[in-house]
């Protein structure tokens, strides 16, 4: 409570509120050590000159000849027409019942891409992150304590940070004006105008930050979530739900929504600030590779190696569920089996509520959202790793096994069709429930 307040009210603490104060008071002594960690760590932020570019690494060895890394328009065999991905009215008698029985998502139809090469590193992409314009992005690399900050659309290197210890997450504000850098020993905030060290945040697995940078979300090896004041450095929230470690993070457009997922395949929808969980999605049971929302905030994905889910965020339903291979699975005790020879590697959604999942056979498949339709199948040269989106989400950053960086832009011949549906609801009734 604040020091004016008038006299407190004696409640009996929650079963959630005593479990989030036995947490905090444990992640209190991570807290103490930031000073320590503040004088041990040994960073170095360099500047980039006028045209530093990232060097470009090659794809595979026989790949050697291969100088032109930019792919544009595709085949017409890979576009759907709009006739092609979405049923006519005569077909909805044989559209299934989960197709039916929730209303469906605008969706845009992609008609080609531009997937260009933006420059590359020495080793796997480990994390991704992008400005609001999709101008900038940070970089991590797998086994390097060093986080590059990027020009989209040059691909000049406009900044390294690098550290004692390899980079496990980063995450750049929308404004491009601060990132966050998470190593072993500690989560630190640089200015991107200077490159100083701004503050020292607990050590963290993971971290997040919301599109209005009033939150930074640090997941704890603990399987604890702590919210920190992004314009300050005291804690907002800790989010103790849990059971196992935390692999993957997402907030909704608005921010009042966060979604994350565990290494036992758990994932929960909670709300922020207030910390309470809102709802828990169980059907994977691998760790979870990718989470997130559309930008409307009326779908949810979850993704482990065996398959990805599109979720309806009011009612939790399963609305599409793809295995690795790309079938969708029909029928409520549908479940995914292992494949090792195609494994999700990552996923996102894109502009036009469309989803792109990446598939270690080398391929980023776009689909959409209502009946799971493929729209774009785009060849890749490695296994993409990780996904990062600008704000309106028709540029993504795509990072590979072999250190590759790739920008994605699709091109929508038409945008904000609302497919027919019986169940369909006013679009103001509909943007209501969400957030």
């Amino acid at each position: 409570m604040g020091a004016g307040a008038s006299t407190p009210e004696v409640v009996s603490p929650s079963p959630l509120e005593r479990r989030v104060s036995t947490v905090s008071a444990r992640a209190m002594v991570q807290t103490n050590a930031v000073e320590a960690v503040r004088k041990s760590s040994n960073w170095t932020v360099q500047k980039a000159g006028a045209n530093t570019r990232l060097g470009f690494q090659a794809y595979q060895q026989n790949d050697e000849n291969d100088d032109s890394p930019t792919q544009k328009v595709p085949q017409i065999s890979e576009v759907l027409m709009f006739e092609q991905v979405f049923p006519k009215i005569s077909d909805i008698s044989r559209m299934t019942t989960n197709e039916l029985s929730t209303p469906r998502v605008p969706v845009g139809v992609p008609t080609n891409y531009m997937f260009e090469s933006i420059g590359g590193h020495a080793g796997a992409i480990r994390c991704l992150s992008c400005s609001v314009d999709g101008s900038q992005s940070s970089i991590a690399v797998d086994g390097k304590g060093t986080c590059a900050i990027v020009d989209c659309t040059t691909g000049d290197l406009i900044m390294n940070i690098r550290g004692s210890e390899p980079v496990l997450c980063c995450a750049i504000t929308r404004d491009a004006k601060f990132v966050i850098v998470t190593t072993r020993e500690s989560t630190t905030v640089f200015d991107l105008n200077n490159g100083k060290r701004v503050r020292d945040i607990i050590q963290a697995q993971l971290v997040a930050v919301s599109d209005d940078c009033d939150a930074i979300l640090v997941c704890l090896a603990d399987c604890t979530i702590h919210v920190f004041d992004g314009r300050g450095s005291d804690e907002i929230v800790c989010f103790a739900e849990h059971t196992s470690m935390v692999t993957a993070i997402a907030l909704s457009r608005k921010g009042q929504k966060v979604v994350s997922g565990g290494a036992n395949g758990e994932v929960l929808v909670w709300h922020y600030p207030s910390g309470s969980l809102k709802s828990t999605l169980s059907f994977h049971s691998g760790a979870i590779r990718g989470v997130g929302f559309s930008t409307d905030g009326s779908r949810l994905i979850s993704a482990d190696g065996d398959g990805i889910v599109v979720w309806d965020t009011f009612t939790n339903m399963k609305i599409v569920v793809r295995n690795s291979k790309g079938t969708i699975l029909q029928g409520p005790n549908s479940s995914f089996s292992s494949d090792q020879q195609s494994r999700i590697t990552a996923c996102s959604f894109l502009a036009g509520n469309v989803v792109a999942v990446a598939t270690s056979n080398k391929t980023v498949v776009v689909f959409e959202p209502n009946c799971g339709r493929e729209l774009l199948v785009i060849p890749t040269k490695s296994p993409v790793c990780s996904f990062a989106t600008n704000w309106n989400s028709d540029i993504a950053i795509l990072g590979d096994q072999f250190g590759n960086v790739y920008k994605l832009h699709l091109n929508f011949g038409t945008r904000d069709i609302k497919v027919f549906d019986l169940h369909s609801k006013p679009q103001s009734q509909e943007k209501s429930k969400y957030d």
